[in-house]
């Protein structure tokens, strides 16, 4: 079941993340070890600038999922990635939106339950196009009923599915 996340929930979430994050750097501050510092921070960085770019993309339903899917219990853990000039994408924000909310339904029914189970969406921004790369490496049950869905959702969605490869250890799908 998907959460609602109100203002509130939001801001409390986030601030118990970085909370942890300055533990963390408080941590191995005590521990003297100033080099693992240094890594948390460039990391804790890097994750900011992929949720800048990825915030600045103006799909607002869409981004709101992805940004906070992990918070919530799932079998699947995410990841994302904007790679491209930042431009405004809202036109595409519920029709993505709609298929990944679907998708990562329909998949969590087919994926081994304590596996570690991934997916890294890639958002590619090129002048003349842009493609969704849903990249998933983990355990799948029933892996041709997953592609069987795929193709059952973009031909009654309307989805462009450019590129379909499902696997039991792998799954790519592009939109584009």
């Amino acid at each position: 079941m998907e959460k609602e996340w109100n203002t509130i929930n939001l801001l409390r979430h986030s601030r118990h993340d970085w909370l942890n994050r300055i533990q963390l750097i408080k941590g191995y501050l005590a521990l003297g070890d100033s080099e693992k510092v240094n890594q948390l921070i460039d990391s804790f960085v890097q994750e900011s600038n992929k949720e800048t770019a990825i915030s600045n993309l103006e799909m607002d339903t869409f981004v709101s999922y992805i940004l906070t899917f992990n918070w919530e219990n799932h079998p699947i853990m995410l990841d994302y990635e904007v790679e491209g000039t930042v431009r405004k994408l809202s036109k595409y924000d519920m029709e993505m939106y709609d298929f990944t909310q679907a998708f990562f339904t329909e998949l969590a029914q087919h994926v081994e339950m304590f596996s570690e189970n991934q997916m890294e969406i890639t958002i590619e921004i090129n002048e003349d196009d842009i493609c969704f790369y849903f990249d998933f490496r983990g355990k799948l049950k029933g892996h041709e009923n997953m592609k069987q869905w795929i193709k059952d959702y973009s031909k009654w969605q309307h989805v462009s599915v450019s590129h379909l490869h499902v696997t039991e250890e792998e799954m790519t799908v592009t939109i584009s």
